[in-house]
């Protein structure tokens, strides 16, 4: 079988891909305004003097868990989201790969798992790039 990934993974993979979709997608951007409300509230709330109840679900608001074997992939990609590859109308196209092996040096992923990284951080940026599609489409469409 030669290419064919192991399922340990490939589930791997699949889980990072969720985290990265819930960050990204709507579902972050919900929970993000959502987190700034109720911040507001329990404020609010604690200058009056009256008791806070939450008024969202505190763990509907959570991103899906990030498995331990893909924080190297999600922090190299954190790290080079100011490296954004854009095309005409400023649409996004990707992300510029060409400090990529510094950068994981200097994150101190180890050589044998910088392949598995990088392939991990491609998935990264398509996702990132998706979203970035879906939200430029949704402001044209407004």
């Amino acid at each position: 079988m030669c290419g064919a990934r192991p399922r340990q993974e490939t589930r791997r993979k699949k889980k990072l891909i969720e985290h990265a979709e819930w960050t990204l997608g709507e579902q972050g951007e919900v929970a993000a305004a959502a987190f700034k409300t109720e911040a507001a509230r329990r404020r609010r709330c604690e200058r009056l003097g009256i008791p806070y109840t939450p008024e969202y679900d505190a763990a509907a608001l959570k991103p899906p868990a990030l498995m331990a074997e893909n924080v190297d992939a999600w922090e190299l990609f954190l790290a080079c989201q100011s490296q954004v590859i854009t095309a005409g109308f400023g649409s996004v196209v990707g992300i510029d790969e060409s400090t990529l092996k510094w950068k994981m040096d200097l994150l101190q992923i180890p050589p044998n798992a910088q392949l598995e990284t990088l392939e991990k951080f491609q998935s990264l940026v398509e996702v990132f790039v998706r979203s970035c599609a879906r939200s430029s489409s949704s402001n044209h469409n407004d």
